[in-house]
């Protein structure tokens, strides 16, 4: 009877060694979120030919969304920072700012006002640049410096100077 125990005991440890609890694996696949939008389209400044400096703040806002730590919002001019009228030999040298105040960190190029002569940009720092649901907002101002000369204009009428600024976001 001994035996049978001891070799009972001896048989269920030699089992019990080999025995495996069963595991769970569980995966979240959590979808990216990355997306910029813009309020306003269009920002006219209303220029008087007196020489004073315009400013217009919050011509527009970038409303950020991002689960991402990090990414790059790239701002690019097509005329380097100037506004242009293809019937004018004139130019306006135009700056802009970006606000990014509502990050903790940031790496802003666009912090104060800035001629857009090459393209310039913002990015998280080591805070990250996770959002709300809701997203981010980042105030675009924009500023014609005070001048010393009239703008010329067509025929005495109010002319329209314009340039293009690309917004871009790239997840880095």
């Amino acid at each position: 009877m001994k035996k049978l125990i001891a070799i009972l005991f001896i048989a269920g440890c030699v089992l019990g060694a080999y025995a495996v609890d069963p595991t769970l694996t569980i995966t979240g696949n959590v979808a990216s979120a990355l997306s910029i939008s813009l309020n306003n389209a269009t920002a006219t400044l209303a220029i008087d030919n007196t020489g004073a400096a315009v400013t217009a703040s919050a011509a527009s806002t970038i409303t950020l969304k991002s689960n991402q730590k990090l990414w790059t919002i790239t701002l690019h001019s097509a005329n380097a920072g100037l506004l242009k009228d293809a019937g004018v030999t004139d130019t306006i040298i135009y700056k802009v700012q970006v606000d990014g105040s509502s990050f903790a960190n940031i790496e802003n190029n666009l912090s104060s006002y800035s001629q857009l002569t090459s393209d310039l940009s913002l990015k998280p720092g080591t805070s990250g640049g996770k959002t709300p649901f809701a997203g981010k907002d980042l105030p675009i101002n924009i500023q014609v410096p005070a001048y010393t000369s009239f703008i010329n204009t067509v025929a005495g009428t109010t002319t329209a100077f314009t340039d293009t600024i690309t917004v871009t976001l790239a997840s880095a």
